[in-house]
């Protein structure tokens, strides 16, 4: 089943739980269908984010790292910056997704991001599978690169995930090569291949 699927399941059975229960219980019990062993969190790509980049992400980092698009398979990586370390901050423009959201979370599009950070504050953000779902077009993609590179420090990373069979190779996208370089990031490759569709570049 997907994950849409189990969403509706959950909203059918309780069609009262959002309107009704304080926002961190309702949170709570959404988060609940979605655990640790949840199957949605084991795929292999979601398993080297939470396991490989974004502990190199913290380790590296000293201020923030904006994280945008949330969905049930993405909370989980919040646990990685408890405690001392770089503020983690998501963003998406859904108000239904602030359920997977961090403790500081954002309701709004990435293009707007330079509206709530001052310029050069943040360290690293991270952008997989949102370009192709939500960030479609050309001039989205230039909005949303140009206001990253705006909050970005100097030598801030933007982490930039794709789907190669429904989205172009935004390295062809003249606003990256104007704002951004290919380096990698400490450990981390300059491109991954999580698998035969997903590519993530740093």
């Amino acid at each position: 089943m997907t994950v849409a699927g189990v969403l509706k399941l959950i909203h059918r059975a309780f069609p009262w739980g959002k309107k009704f229960l304080p926002f961190p219980l309702f949170q709570y019990v959404m988060r609940g269908f979605f655990s640790d062993e949840s199957c949605f969190v084991h795929l292999a790509r979601r398993r080297w984010m939470r396991d490989v980049m974004m502990p190199s992400l913290r380790h590296h980092s000293s201020r923030a790292v904006f994280f945008v698009g949330c969905a049930p398979y993405t909370w989980h990586y919040e646990r990685v910056f408890e405690g001392s370390g770089p503020d983690y901050i998501t963003i998406d423009p859904m108000p239904a997704a602030r359920v997977w959201g961090s403790t500081r979370h954002i309701v709004d599009r990435v293009q707007r991001l330079d509206k709530y950070v001052d310029p050069g504050t943040v360290d690293v953000v991270v952008m997989v599978g949102v370009y192709g779902f939500g960030v479609n077009t050309s001039q989205d993609l230039r909005e949303t690169l140009e206001s990253i590179r705006g909050v970005l420090k100097e030598g801030g990373v933007l982490v930039l995930g794709w789907y190669s069979d429904t989205t172009p190779d935004p390295a062809e996208h003249p606003s990256l090569d104007d704002l951004f370089v290919a380096s990698g990031y400490h450990d981390l490759l300059p491109r991954k291949q999580c698998n035969e569709t997903l590519t993530v570049d740093i």
